[in-house]
């Protein structure tokens, strides 16, 4: 009995722990995403976004927008908290 709740926990952790790891591919692969739309923004624009909508819709102020430079907003991490820009 006691080697059956040595193996779940173990097991277990392992669920977790490669949860967490395929969460944190996911949000590098986010913040990758996000880091060259900001870059192409600043590039063109010669200041940064002041949110993620000017990312998807030209805003005042920037003559050279060649948008959009995401195809979808992204709201929320893989955890469910929301991105602040």
């Amino acid at each position: 009995m006691r080697l059956k709740i040595i193996f779940l926990t173990v097991f277990l952790a392992t669920l977790v722990r490669a949860e967490s790891v395929e969460n944190r591919s996911q949000e590098e692969r986010y913040m990758s995403y996000l880091e060259a739309a900001i870059q192409f923004y600043f590039e063109h624009c010669k200041n940064l976004p002041l949110s993620f909508s000017d990312l998807l819709t030209y805003s005042d102020g920037c003559d050279f927008w060649s948008g959009p430079y995401v195809k979808q907003m992204i709201e929320f991490d893989s955890w469910g908290e929301a991105f602040v820009f």
